[in-house]
């Protein structure tokens, strides 16, 4: 199925309802590391994410613990480690694209840490990326991207986060009648 920002767009509510106020319990990969798990928390009820950055089937999708247990799942040991324990605050859509953004925060011990997590569903460059909301600096990616593989826009942990080149487009759902005329 390809994915555009309308799909993205419908998406967002339905991943608000499900996963705001819920904690990252979790962090799973698939043996090829091209998907990543989130399985998340709240009092006694669990629910799980998908995200796929396979170049044909990217996707993101909400899934119960009888449709994931078939599958072979790594705990991931240090990736998006800093994001455990962190609760989600809010999921959005960037400027219309293919970006869907959310954002955690977790409590240490001595201040309160905020997270951004970036789900880039574009295609062959899809993405899931930890960002340092104060800072703005990687964390951690699912696929980091050295200069070797881009000189245009690294994803490698230090590095400012940049988000990708911005589509051509209007957003419809922000544009008056007299401007779609």
């Amino acid at each position: 199925m390809f994915i555009n920002s309308s799909i993205i767009c419908a998406l967002i509510p339905e991943l608000k309802v499900n996963f705001i106020s819920f904690k990252i319990k979790e962090f799973r990969l698939s043996p090829d590391q091209r998907e990543l798990v989130i399985l998340t928390c709240r009092e006694r009820e669990s629910k799980t994410i998908l995200f796929s950055a396979d170049p044909l089937h990217c996707r993101m999708v909400s899934l119960t613990e009888e449709e994931l247990s078939p599958f072979q799942w790594w705990t991931t040991g240090s990736l998006f480690s800093q994001a455990l324990d962190a609760i989600i605050l809010n999921i959005e859509q960037v400027d219309f694209d293919r970006v869907m953004k959310f954002s955690c925060q977790k409590d240490t011990e001595f201040e309160k840490v905020e997270f951004e997590l970036y789900f880039e569903l574009t295609g062959r460059n899809a993405n899931a990326i930890l960002v340092q909301k104060e800072s703005g600096m990687v964390l951690d990616a699912l696929r980091k991207v050295r200069p070797a593989q881009s000189r245009f826009r690294q994803i490698l942990p230090g590095i400012k986060y940049l988000l990708p080149p911005a589509p051509r487009k209007h957003t419809p759902y922000a544009t008056s009648e007299e401007e779609f005329k």
